[in-house]
Protein backbone atom coordinates (compact mmCIF):
# COMPACT_ATOMS: atom_id res chain seq x y z
CA UNK A 1 0.00 0.00 0.00
CA UNK A 2 1.30 3.44 -0.96
CA UNK A 3 1.56 6.41 1.19
CA UNK A 4 -0.44 8.14 -0.27
CA UNK A 5 -3.55 5.49 0.38
CA UNK A 6 -2.61 5.68 3.99
CA UNK A 7 -2.53 9.66 4.21
CA UNK A 8 -6.40 8.86 2.47
CA UNK A 9 -7.36 5.91 4.73
CA UNK A 10 -6.09 7.13 8.05
CA UNK A 11 -8.01 10.43 8.71
CA UNK A 12 -11.05 8.36 7.16
CA UNK A 13 -10.63 5.62 9.95
CA UNK A 14 -10.36 8.38 12.79
CA UNK A 15 -13.50 10.26 11.12
CA UNK A 16 -15.55 6.91 11.17
CA UNK A 17 -14.50 5.92 14.89
CA UNK A 18 -15.21 9.28 15.89
CA UNK A 19 -18.71 9.42 14.77
CA UNK A 20 -19.29 6.18 16.25
CA UNK A 21 -18.49 7.29 19.68
CA UNK A 22 -20.73 10.16 19.31
CA UNK A 23 -23.23 8.63 18.09
CA UNK A 24 -23.41 5.93 20.83
CA UNK A 25 -22.93 8.71 23.50
CA UNK A 26 -26.47 10.16 22.05
CA UNK A 27 -28.14 7.17 22.45
CA UNK A 28 -26.83 6.94 26.39
CA UNK A 29 -28.24 9.83 27.36
CA UNK A 30 -29.13 10.16 31.08
CA UNK A 31 -32.47 10.19 31.99
CA UNK A 32 -33.64 10.38 35.83
CA UNK A 33 -33.64 6.78 37.34
CA UNK A 34 -34.27 7.75 41.44
CA UNK A 35 -35.30 10.07 43.78
CA UNK A 36 -32.78 11.28 46.38
CA UNK A 37 -33.93 12.13 49.75
CA UNK A 38 -32.30 14.30 52.00
CA UNK A 39 -34.03 13.59 55.30
CA UNK A 40 -36.71 16.20 55.11
CA UNK A 41 -39.38 15.16 52.74
CA UNK A 42 -41.51 11.81 52.10
CA UNK A 43 -44.40 10.55 49.80
CA UNK A 44 -47.88 9.33 51.16
CA UNK A 45 -50.75 7.61 49.19
CA UNK A 46 -53.47 8.10 51.37
CA UNK A 47 -56.65 6.75 52.41
CA UNK A 48 -57.35 5.00 49.32
CA UNK A 49 -59.78 2.00 48.44
CA UNK A 50 -56.97 -0.09 47.30
CA UNK A 51 -55.08 -0.20 50.84
CA UNK A 52 -58.65 -0.84 52.86
CA UNK A 53 -59.10 -3.85 50.57
CA UNK A 54 -55.48 -5.03 50.64
CA UNK A 55 -55.95 -5.65 54.95
CA UNK A 56 -58.52 -8.05 53.84
CA UNK A 57 -56.25 -10.37 51.03
CA UNK A 58 -53.15 -11.90 50.15
CA UNK A 59 -50.88 -8.88 48.98
CA UNK A 60 -46.42 -8.10 48.18
CA UNK A 61 -44.83 -4.91 48.30
CA UNK A 62 -41.57 -4.16 46.95
CA UNK A 63 -39.14 -1.20 46.99
CA UNK A 64 -35.70 -0.44 45.44
CA UNK A 65 -33.51 1.66 47.46
CA UNK A 66 -30.00 3.23 48.49
CA UNK A 67 -28.81 4.71 52.07
CA UNK A 68 -26.25 7.30 52.11
CA UNK A 69 -23.06 7.73 53.98
CA UNK A 70 -24.30 9.34 57.13
CA UNK A 71 -24.48 7.74 60.16
CA UNK A 72 -28.04 6.69 61.53
CA UNK A 73 -28.60 8.04 65.28
CA UNK A 74 -32.19 6.49 64.67
CA UNK A 75 -33.94 4.18 62.82
CA UNK A 76 -34.51 5.36 58.99
CA UNK A 77 -37.72 4.50 57.57
CA UNK A 78 -38.06 3.46 54.37
CA UNK A 79 -41.39 1.93 53.61
CA UNK A 80 -44.79 2.62 56.23
CA UNK A 81 -48.14 0.75 55.56
CA UNK A 82 -50.17 2.35 58.77
CA UNK A 83 -53.83 1.57 59.41
CA UNK A 84 -56.84 3.11 60.69
CA UNK A 85 -55.62 2.81 63.99
CA UNK A 86 -53.00 4.30 64.03
CA UNK A 87 -50.51 1.73 64.02
CA UNK A 88 -48.15 -0.25 61.83
CA UNK A 89 -49.12 -2.79 59.25
CA UNK A 90 -45.75 -3.21 57.67
CA UNK A 91 -42.68 -0.86 58.11
CA UNK A 92 -39.04 -1.26 56.79
CA UNK A 93 -36.19 0.11 58.48
CA UNK A 94 -32.65 1.48 58.28
CA UNK A 95 -31.02 -0.14 61.67
CA UNK A 96 -29.34 2.28 63.75
CA UNK A 97 -25.78 2.62 64.63
CA UNK A 98 -25.26 -0.47 62.36
CA UNK A 99 -25.54 0.07 58.48
CA UNK A 100 -25.90 -3.61 57.61
CA UNK A 101 -29.03 -3.29 59.93
CA UNK A 102 -32.72 -4.11 58.05
CA UNK A 103 -35.43 -3.74 60.57
CA UNK A 104 -39.02 -5.30 59.51
CA UNK A 105 -42.71 -4.12 61.30
CA UNK A 106 -45.73 -6.63 60.97
CA UNK A 107 -49.01 -5.81 62.41
CA UNK A 108 -47.19 -3.57 65.15
CA UNK A 109 -44.70 -6.47 66.37
CA UNK A 110 -40.85 -6.68 64.97
CA UNK A 111 -40.50 -9.12 62.64
CA UNK A 112 -36.92 -9.26 62.62
CA UNK A 113 -34.19 -7.49 62.99
CA UNK A 114 -31.86 -8.65 59.99
CA UNK A 115 -27.99 -8.26 59.58
CA UNK A 116 -27.43 -8.98 56.23
CA UNK A 117 -23.90 -10.12 54.61
CA UNK A 118 -22.39 -7.61 52.36
CA UNK A 119 -25.03 -4.73 52.74
CA UNK A 120 -23.96 -1.38 53.75
CA UNK A 121 -26.31 1.25 53.74
CA UNK A 122 -23.36 3.80 53.44
CA UNK A 123 -22.69 2.81 50.05
CA UNK A 124 -24.78 3.48 47.25
CA UNK A 125 -25.51 0.11 46.00
CA UNK A 126 -28.95 0.00 45.38
CA UNK A 127 -31.09 -2.63 47.41
CA UNK A 128 -34.45 -5.04 46.45
CA UNK A 129 -36.61 -5.58 49.54
CA UNK A 130 -40.25 -7.18 49.19
CA UNK A 131 -42.67 -8.18 51.99
CA UNK A 132 -45.06 -10.78 51.06
CA UNK A 133 -48.47 -12.36 52.71
CA UNK A 134 -50.17 -15.45 52.20
CA UNK A 135 -53.27 -15.70 54.60
CA UNK A 136 -51.72 -15.77 57.91
CA UNK A 137 -48.27 -16.48 56.60
CA UNK A 138 -45.86 -13.46 56.05
CA UNK A 139 -42.31 -13.52 53.91
CA UNK A 140 -39.39 -11.31 53.85
CA UNK A 141 -36.79 -10.72 51.29
CA UNK A 142 -33.50 -8.98 50.88
CA UNK A 143 -31.66 -8.49 47.45
CA UNK A 144 -34.07 -11.97 46.46
CA UNK A 145 -33.55 -13.98 49.12
CA UNK A 146 -35.74 -15.22 52.01
CA UNK A 147 -34.34 -14.23 55.44
CA UNK A 148 -37.32 -15.10 57.07
CA UNK A 149 -40.96 -16.79 56.87
CA UNK A 150 -43.74 -16.75 59.88
CA UNK A 151 -47.62 -17.46 60.35
CA UNK A 152 -48.84 -14.47 62.50
CA UNK A 153 -52.15 -14.88 63.70
CA UNK A 154 -53.98 -11.66 62.84
CA UNK A 155 -57.76 -10.30 62.50
CA UNK A 156 -58.72 -7.93 59.93
CA UNK A 157 -61.25 -6.90 61.42
CA UNK A 158 -61.97 -3.63 61.71
CA UNK A 159 -58.25 -2.93 61.21
CA UNK A 160 -57.64 -1.91 57.80
CA UNK A 161 -54.58 -0.07 55.82
CA UNK A 162 -54.87 3.71 56.01
CA UNK A 163 -51.86 5.17 54.39
CA UNK A 164 -48.68 4.26 52.80
CA UNK A 165 -45.76 6.44 53.48
CA UNK A 166 -42.59 6.51 51.18
CA UNK A 167 -39.53 7.79 53.21
CA UNK A 168 -40.64 8.55 56.62
CA UNK A 169 -43.22 6.99 59.65
CA UNK A 170 -44.67 10.36 60.20
CA UNK A 171 -41.72 10.65 62.65
CA UNK A 172 -38.27 9.92 61.38
CA UNK A 173 -37.37 10.58 57.56
CA UNK A 174 -35.18 8.61 54.93
CA UNK A 175 -31.65 8.96 53.89
CA UNK A 176 -30.79 8.00 50.16
CA UNK A 177 -32.43 7.11 47.20
CA UNK A 178 -35.56 5.27 45.65
CA UNK A 179 -36.00 3.92 42.17
CA UNK A 180 -39.50 1.86 42.97
CA UNK A 181 -41.99 0.87 44.38
CA UNK A 182 -44.48 -2.02 43.63
CA UNK A 183 -47.78 -3.01 45.64
CA UNK A 184 -49.87 -6.12 44.33
CA UNK A 185 -52.76 -7.79 45.74
CA UNK A 186 -51.53 -10.89 45.12
CA UNK A 187 -48.61 -13.11 46.88
CA UNK A 188 -45.37 -12.85 44.66
CA UNK A 189 -44.19 -16.71 44.78
CA UNK A 190 -40.20 -16.80 45.56
CA UNK A 191 -39.55 -16.92 42.00
CA UNK A 192 -40.97 -14.08 40.93
CA UNK A 193 -39.23 -12.48 43.80
CA UNK A 194 -35.60 -13.58 42.10
CA UNK A 195 -36.51 -12.32 38.76
CA UNK A 196 -37.78 -8.95 40.09
CA UNK A 197 -34.26 -8.76 41.86
CA UNK A 198 -32.72 -9.81 38.81
CA UNK A 199 -34.23 -7.96 36.39
CA UNK A 200 -36.14 -4.88 38.13
CA UNK A 201 -36.86 -3.27 34.76
CA UNK A 202 -39.28 -6.52 34.02
CA UNK A 203 -42.93 -6.57 35.45
CA UNK A 204 -43.51 -9.84 34.70
CA UNK A 205 -41.12 -13.14 33.80
CA UNK A 206 -43.58 -14.29 30.77
CA UNK A 207 -46.18 -12.09 29.14
CA UNK A 208 -49.96 -12.77 30.18
CA UNK A 209 -53.12 -10.77 29.57
CA UNK A 210 -53.91 -10.95 33.21
CA UNK A 211 -50.42 -10.59 34.58
CA UNK A 212 -50.37 -7.51 36.10
CA UNK A 213 -54.51 -7.47 37.09
CA UNK A 214 -53.13 -7.32 40.56
CA UNK A 215 -50.56 -5.02 40.40
CA UNK A 216 -52.36 -1.88 42.43
CA UNK A 217 -49.49 0.61 42.60
CA UNK A 218 -46.23 1.32 40.59
CA UNK A 219 -44.02 4.39 41.45
CA UNK A 220 -41.32 4.97 38.76
CA UNK A 221 -39.41 8.11 39.77
CA UNK A 222 -38.12 8.52 36.49
CA UNK A 223 -39.32 12.58 35.79
CA UNK A 224 -38.26 15.24 38.05
CA UNK A 225 -41.90 16.79 40.22
CA UNK A 226 -41.94 18.79 43.36
CA UNK A 227 -46.13 17.45 43.80
CA UNK A 228 -46.40 14.05 43.01
CA UNK A 229 -45.34 11.18 41.48
CA UNK A 230 -47.82 9.29 39.37
CA UNK A 231 -48.86 5.62 39.87
CA UNK A 232 -47.70 4.13 36.32
CA UNK A 233 -50.41 1.00 37.24
CA UNK A 234 -52.45 3.45 36.07
CA UNK A 235 -54.92 3.34 39.44
CA UNK A 236 -54.61 6.76 40.12
CA UNK A 237 -52.90 5.78 43.30
CA UNK A 238 -50.50 8.50 43.44
CA UNK A 239 -47.80 9.15 45.49
CA UNK A 240 -47.74 13.11 46.75
CA UNK A 241 -44.54 14.85 48.24
CA UNK A 242 -44.49 16.44 51.69
CA UNK A 243 -42.28 18.14 53.67
CA UNK A 244 -39.33 20.64 52.73
CA UNK A 245 -38.65 20.42 49.05
CA UNK A 246 -34.82 21.58 49.21
CA UNK A 247 -34.87 17.91 50.32
CA UNK A 248 -35.38 16.68 47.04
CA UNK A 249 -32.57 15.93 44.81
CA UNK A 250 -32.50 13.49 41.47
CA UNK A 251 -30.14 10.68 40.14
CA UNK A 252 -29.62 10.58 36.51
CA UNK A 253 -28.21 7.12 34.95
CA UNK A 254 -28.38 6.05 31.21
CA UNK A 255 -31.61 5.07 30.00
Amino acid sequence: MSNKSVAIILPCLFFGIAFCLISCDENQQEVVIAMGFSGGHYLEVANLDTLSNLSQMNMSVEIWASGDASEAETARPLLFLGNSSGGTEVAFYRGVDDSSLVSVYVRDQLFGQFNVSGLDWRRAAVHYLCLTRFKTRFSFYFDGKLLKQEYITVSDQGNVYYNMLIGSDNTNYWRGTVREVRLWSKKLESSEVVFHHRRPDKLTEHYSPTGLDNLEGLWRFQEETTDLVLDASKNDNHAYIHGDPSSIFWIYGSN
